[in-house]
């Protein structure tokens, strides 16, 4: 298991950025990523020219009264030389006539038929815009790399290029996978659920400016997935798939792209969420592995495959901003955790809330039966992880329950925090805390285990732990003779 930003890492480390390139029209390249430097043909402006609508004339002009010969609108040109004591009517953004160097400000002076009168001295090159004063034929204006927004189209615009050599698109393909999954239009069956992982990824990808080339869903079948991982990988630079990357007995997406000959990076990243994440190579094409679970997929996306996007595309659109917490989260593990909440604004500050105040809290001794389990649960978050592993300890192994099982158990990754009661027998522990404990409560017996019964806390290695039945059959028996 390794930690999100050594995960990032080592993606770059095995793939390069995206090199191919094509020329695209002006308008079809926003937010894409230019392939070379490009450098303005032209000046801007092309010639000097008004800022404001008033006159042109000679700074150097003896006569405060001045004849207009003349008007000039934005894109005319006036074909004479100004004389001094002549002025010209312009308006902003006309070209500046030959022999005038200043521009006075239509309020600045008194009109009397077609003289005028300058109310202000100027100076030369007053109210004047030169020639190139923008930009500069020659210069520089978009880096290679640099992605266009609106307004590098609109300078490009400015600048009459029409044309721009862009890096092509990033292709990409979404494979859900899941018996279970059922499509938005169907009616939904009993023990089916809505595939919306194909939904929010596939819109997650259009805001970043990439639209996925195939969409696909494929039921938990080894033989259909590698069939359709193959065909997709013909087309695309990246797949991502969702679902079947746990441990599962149906979770084959990892022995799918081993099969297929993909190079693992690895499986497992220490956050929560989407702490099961396989990531792999096959050649030049990247391979991510997604949880099923909605969150958990859009979790890993957000901060393994984004980055990795921009990487390959050069672009560097990730925004974070920061609001203050409002609220109560107990976060007993050393795993980043990714949780969903509610921004708002309150007297110009802004917060955050989880979307539920239960959020991420295992309330348990909440609930009715909190009276007659042999422990008492706390009331906070009760989970603790334990991403290294960690090996109960048994107490009592002549207990019916622990009858016939060693007292040396796999590791765990994890378990639920909770307080011994008084009278009832605790017959193993993890971390000092109670692990499987027992009591009796008028005519009924209760028993807990403070971990998963299946992977997660519960890894493999108990999972298929040749006392694993055992267990379950003892605590049965007990409990019910």
């Amino acid at each position: 298991m390794i930690e999100l930003e050594d995960a990032i890492k080592i993606i770059e480390k095995n793939v390069l950025p995206i090199n191919r390139v094509k020329i695209v029209n002006l308008i079809d390249a926003v937010n894409k990523v230019v392939a070379e430097d490009i450098y303005s043909t032209i000046d801007s402006p092309p010639f000097d020219r008004s800022p404001y609508d008033g006159y042109a004339y000679n700074a150097n002009s003896e006569n405060r009264n001045l004849k207009v010969i003349g008007t000039l609108y934005a894109g005319d040109v006036f074909n004479r030389v100004l004389n001094k004591n002549e002025a010209v009517k312009i308006m902003t953004g006309g070209k500046i006539p030959q022999g005038a160097n200043c521009v006075i400000k239509k309020e600045d002076v008194t009109i009397i038929g077609d003289m005028i009168t300058l109310n202000i001295k100027l100076k030369e090159y007053d109210n004047y815009i030169f020639k190139g004063e923008d930009i500069k034929k020659g210069q520089l204006i978009i880096n290679k790399n640099q992605n266009i927004g609106y307004d590098g189209i609109g300078v490009l615009a400015s600048l009459g290029i029409s044309k721009v050599t862009v890096y092509d698109d990033l292709k990409v393909g979404i494979l859900n996978t899941g018996t279970e999954l059922q499509d938005i239009n169907e009616t939904l069956e009993n023990g089916k659920i809505y595939d919306s992982n194909r939904y929010t990824l596939y819109s997650r990808l259009l805001k970043l400016g990439i639209q996925a080339d195939t969409i696909c869903n494929c039921s938990d079948d080894i033989l259909e997935l590698e069939k359709k991982v193959k065909n997709m990988l013909q087309s695309v630079d990246f797949l991502i798939t969702t679902g079947g990357v746990s441990v599962g007995d149906k979770d084959l997406i990892p022995d799918v792209f081993k099969k297929i000959g993909a190079t693992e990076l690895f499986w497992k990243i220490n956050i929560k969420p989407g702490g099961a994440c396989y990531v792999g190579t096959l050649g030049e094409k990247l391979l991510f592995g997604l949880s099923g679970n909605p969150h958990a997929a859009i979790v890993v996306f957000d901060n393994v495959i984004v980055p990795v996007i921009e990487y390959l595309t050069y672009k560097k659109g990730t925004h974070h901003i920061k609001a203050i917490f409002k609220g109560e989260f107990n976060k007993l593990s050393n795993k980043d955790r990714f949780v969903s909440g509610k921004l708002y604004t309150s007297e110009g500050k802004l917060y955050v809330e989880l979307n539920d105040k239960k959020d991420a809290k295992a309330r348990f001794g909440e609930t009715a039966i909190k009276d007659v389990l042999p422990i008492t649960m706390i009331d906070k978050d009760d989970r603790v992880e334990k991403p290294a592993g960690i090996i109960p300890e048994v107490i009592d192994s002549e207990h019916p329950v622990l009858k016939g099982i060693p007292t040396e158990w796999p590791k765990f990754l994890g378990y639920n925090k909770t307080v011994a009661r008084d009278n009832c027998p605790v017959l193993a522990t993890i971390g000092g805390d109670p692990f499987v404990a027992v009591g009796e409560f008028g005519k009924g017996k209760s028993a807990i285990f403070s971990s998963d019964c299946a992977p997660h806390w519960g890894p493999k290695e108990f999972t298929d732990w040749k006392y694993y039945n055992k267990l379950w059959v003892n605590m049965l028996d007990w409990l019910t003779c």
